[in-house]
């Protein structure tokens, strides 16, 4: 989950909602779902390093100690209240991050109506590149919606089931993939 350092919630929505606290559900949500998929997996709610750089190394150790194949972080956007659309970022040399991107895109924009902003390669200074260059695993950062714009966040405040089945579903059909 992003966000997950002492005191760092994210963005809010229009209504108040910080990601970390709609994403946590989110999380558990996608838990289960992968679970149903004969999937193990770990959710890291709580990082360790009171800034953001040491955080992301703690994460990254962590990761590897215990054996991760695939890191997701949940995030949703913030800017203007036009601002929308679906997005996922990967680190630029990761081909098999920009392939796991391209899955849960895919999901994402198969479930919503909504604008398909693309799959971004994030390089190692980027903001939020850190996580994806420490890890080692391959590693995507979601942004699938606009928490700032009204219409946006109506729709996947009240869907979050759907987004978890979503997200669930790239990551089953990335892990297959790797499998065979």
């Amino acid at each position: 989950m992003g966000h997950s350092r002492p005191r760092d919630m994210g963005a809010s929505s229009v209504s108040g909602v910080p990601e970390w606290t709609y994403n946590v559900r989110v999380a558990a949500l996608v838990k289960k779902y992968l679970h149903g998929h004969g999937i193990d997996s770990i959710i890291y709610d709580e990082y360790h390093g009171n800034a953001y750089t040491s955080a992301m190394k703690w994460l990254a150790h962590t990761l590897k100690v215990d054996g991760v194949t695939v890191a997701v972080e949940f995030h949703f956007n913030a800017a203007t209240a036009s601002a929308e659309g679906c997005e996922m970022l990967y680190y630029h040399s990761s081909a098999p991050g920009k392939r796991l991107a391209g899955l849960l895109q895919r999901e994402i924009l198969t479930e919503y109506d909504t604008t398909d902003r693309g799959i971004k390669p994030l390089k190692k200074f980027s903001r939020g590149g850190a996580f994806l260059v420490k890890t080692k695993c391959p590693a995507v950062i979601c942004e699938p919606f606009f928490g700032t714009n009204e219409r946006e966040w109506e729709i996947f405040r009240s869907s979050r089931t759907q987004l978890a089945r979503a997200y669930a579903s790239g990551i089953k059909t990335f892990l297959s993939e790797v499998a065979a």
